[in-house]
């Protein structure tokens, strides 16, 4: 079957799509999971058991892993401040009222996938939870993904 827009023309489009993401992209922050770093001067230390056989517990030391990826950020507005599930209906019960200051990324396939294990975001210096699992979206190809961040009150 043939199609209105051939290769080179979707490539093209492609192409554009990716330099204004990296035109309009800003760096942001994402705060992994710690890495846990068992320290132990004793030859006998079970890490399985995280104790010596006397009993005594070894040292834990947490390690940040923060890593840095760009994203397109917009604010979510007054009225534009609700989630409503796919396919429901505007007067439903499916919406969810997100927070004031909440924003919405755009990152790429890097991006999302840091982002769903991640579980904090520092984006301008403020710090925002993740609240949606990365909708793809993207002509012609799903190339980019929508999170909702919500902010944290340190």
């Amino acid at each position: 079957m043939s199609s209105y827009l051939n290769d080179n023309i979707l490539s093209a489009i492609t192409n554009s799509l990716f330099r204004m993401h990296d035109t309009f992209a800003r760096k942001i922050y994402v705060f992994k999971q710690a890495e846990r770093t068992v320290i132990s001067t004793v030859p006998n230390y079970n890490a399985i058991y995280e104790r010596t056989s006397a009993g005594s517990k070894g040292n834990i030391q947490y390690d940040m892993v923060v890593q840095e990826y760009y994203a397109r950020i917009y604010y979510v507005e007054e009225d534009q401040e609700y989630l409503a599930r796919e396919g429901s209906q505007d007067g439903s019960q499916n919406r969810i009222i997100l927070p004031k200051g909440s924003i919405r990324i755009v990152v790429t396939l890097d991006g999302y996938h840091a982002l769903r294990e991640a579980k904090r975001v520092d984006v301008d210096g403020r710090v925002f939870a993740i609240k949606s699992g990365g909708n793809h979206s993207g002509f012609p190809n799903n190339q980019f993904y929508h999170f909702h961040l919500t902010p944290v009150d340190e």
